[in-house]
């Protein structure tokens, strides 16, 4: 996430910003990717 900041970084495909992914907890956030990977259940 730090990169993507310093990389002037745009949500992506989800529209989730930085601010979003901060107020849910980046722990939630990283959780909810990790699996709908394994689920391959892609939003």
């Amino acid at each position: 996430m730090r990169w993507a900041r310093k990389n002037n970084g745009a949500p992506g495909i989800d529209e989730v910003t930085f601010e979003v992914i901060e107020t849910q907890g980046v722990e939630a956030f990283l959780e909810r990717i990790r699996d709908e990977l394994i689920g391959r259940a892609f939003t």
